[in-house]
């Protein structure tokens, strides 16, 4: 009886200034809860973090395909106009459940509204939707990531743990043969390998990935104990590609992340 529906989206403009959104529903036992929140840095000046319990209904997409988010609570109001077709995979299943990864918008021009602030920029939203509990997943580490701009996009998800699992889209393609660390992604080619370089320029956050629940106590109350050491570090970068040819292109900004997880929690 668990069941997990979450929203990711994001823009960074040109000067580095990036916005995170998230929009979930949490169904487990006796809790039915939904939850928002965002997170905007600029390149100078604080972390700006702001959550809400009563977040609205989420992000719709139009008949051409434009993702709209409003949330008022918020203070959000955002389009996210794709440039790129969806990628849709299946990362796990068992007999108690699934993970499936609904990556609606993969690359996207933004215009986006939170407070008064206006963001234009290069975005990416995706829907995570699992039936099977995250201290449940066989997962040990995981590395995630997209870049956007106007000369690449490219997401990856690379899946550590007893049952490994490495998806890496390039441009619409997926690679089958792509290494994927904290600052670059090779991508192996018959012809050679390409690099996608990125330059760390900034750390978003850092800590526990239930700190994220802090606006719902009961729930992280309840929530087994041993899903309070699972951690996260997002950066927020450059990326570059660099061919075998050793010229090199700007890719656009990079939002990427590695979550030190557990392999199998017990409830």
């Amino acid at each position: 009886m668990f069941r997990l529906v979450k929203w990711y989206l994001d823009v960074v403009s040109d000067d580095g200034t990036a916005f995170i959104g998230y929009a979930a529903r949490v169904q487990w036992r006796a809790f039915r809860v939904r939850y928002g929140a965002t997170l905007l840095s600029r390149p100078t000046g604080p972390l700006v973090e702001r959550s809400t319990l009563s977040p609205g209904s989420g992000p719709l997409a139009d008949a051409d395909g434009v993702l709209g988010w409003q949330c008022h609570r918020l203070g959000v109001d955002g389009h996210w106009s794709p440039t790129a077709a969806p990628i849709l995979r299946r990362l796990y299943r068992d007999r108690t459940g699934a993970v499936d990864w609904e990556c609606l918008v993969p690359a996207a021009r933004v215009r986006l509204r939170v407070g008064s602030l206006h963001l234009d920029g290069w975005g990416y939203a995706e829907r995570l939707v699992m039936t099977l509990p995250p201290w449940r997943l066989p997962l040990v580490e995981l590395r995630w990531g997209r870049v956007v701009g106007p000369a690449a996009a490219a997401v990856w998800v690379d899946w550590r743990g007893p049952s490994p699992r490495r998806c890496v889209v390039v441009d619409g393609v997926e690679m089958a043969d792509a290494d994927v660390a904290d600052d670059r992604l090779r991508l192996h080619q018959s012809d050679g390998h390409t690099e996608l370089r990125l330059h760390r320029a900034r750390t978003l956050r850092e800590g526990r990935l239930l700190d994220v629940l802090e606006a719902v106590p009961t729930l992280a109350r309840a929530l087994p104990h041993a899903m309070g050491a699972a951690r996260e570090t997002k950066w927020l970068s450059r990326g570059e590609l660099a061919g075998a040819e050793g010229v090199s292109t700007p890719a656009g900004w990079a939002i990427h992340e590695v979550v030190q997880w557990q392999a199998r929690v017990a409830e």
